[in-house]
């Protein structure tokens, strides 16, 4: 504000320090008191000051709405239209939108939530359209006008919800596009391809990988083989279920057996490469688990094989 204060009236001090205070409050991290309450202290305030300046008429209009607010009923603010026959033309539509902020703040929720400096605002708003009204001190009509709108725009303020939380980021430590979340195996070697649970993909033996009776690795077995051994090494949180299956030849005894068989020789091929036997789990599962049709010969083929599963070591 950049009126002097050698220039102010103990009225017009007295409002702009009381504008002061409910900025004050306002920044505060939490609000106190009730918004009745702190309105009976204002209104007070505004009655001993009109009272000392000789207002008596308005001394006591202040001193009842305190005691309206000191008993739990506060008044509303004061009504422009009231007044109409007492201001000046240029005031009326100033003081009307500055009316209905007021009021539109308060039943936001701005006497709950900022109890001080609405009851600051609402005072203040009243003491401005009285002073408009005698329009006899342009500086009490700028104090209580400057003291309103510091304390409005602090209600304001504390109307305005906080900015929601940024979004809560799943991040994926070792960037394999599995979340943390979902990552059975974390730390994955960046460009290792994995499952849908972050584990990497290891290359299943199927088809010709085994002939029909056999448990023997061929040469593209091998190869195959060779390849996992290098990502198990490159990702040493897993562990590999090596599972063998077989078509529907034969009996079940005999096909459990066969299926266990062929899973044992590809677990050996693995220790062999360097594969530590901890990391290696060996099962069979016979003719149980087909992926293709055994009425086929083609089918069969798909069934003769041995599947390799990343998995977490616990």
């Amino acid at each position: 504000m950049s009126i002097s204060i050698k220039t102010l009236s103990a009225l017009a001090l007295a409002v702009v320090l009381m504008g002061t205070q409910a900025a004050a409050v306002a920044a505060a991290p939490s609000q106190s008191g009730d918004f009745a309450a702190a309105l009976a202290a204002a209104y007070q305030q505004l009655a001993d000051l009109e009272k000392a300046q000789g207002d008596h008429r308005d001394a006591d209009a202040y001193a009842s709405r305190a005691a309206a607010a000191s008993g739990g009923n506060p008044t509303a603010p004061d009504q422009v239209e009231l007044r109409h026959g007492f201001l000046e033309p240029h005031y009326v539509a100033e003081l009307n939108d500055a009316r209905q902020r007021l009021v539109a703040a308060l039943e936001a929720g701005g006497r709950e939530q900022a109890p001080r400096p609405a009851a600051r605002a609402q005072s203040s708003f009243d003491c401005w359209l009285e002073q408009a009204s005698e329009d006899l001190q342009p500086v009490h009509i700028d104090a209580c006008k400057q003291a309103y709108l510091l304390a409005v725009a602090d209600v304001e303020k504390a109307l305005v919800p906080p900015p929601p939380p940024p979004p809560v980021v799943d991040p994926d430590s070792d960037g394999d596009g599995v979340p943390d979340s979902r990552d059975d195996c974390p730390g994955t070697r960046p460009g290792t391809p994995v499952d849908d649970k972050g584990c990497p993909r290891i290359p299943s033996l199927e088809g010709v990988h085994f002939e029909h009776d056999k448990a023997v690795l061929t040469a593209a077995a091998r190869s195959i083989l060779d390849e996992a051994a290098s990502i198990i090494a490159a990702n040493p949180s897993i562990r590999v279920e090596i599972v063998g299956h077989t078509d529907s030849s034969g009996s079940d005894a005999y096909n459990q057996a066969l299926s266990e068989r062929r899973a044992e020789s590809a677990r050996a091929y693995l220790q062999a490469a360097g594969v530590s036997s901890s990391r290696l789990l060996a099962s069979g599962r016979g003719e149980g688990s087909p992926i293709a049709d055994n009425d086929t010969r083609e089918g069969r083929a798909a069934n003769r094989r041995v599947e390799l599963t990343a998995r977490p070591i616990d």
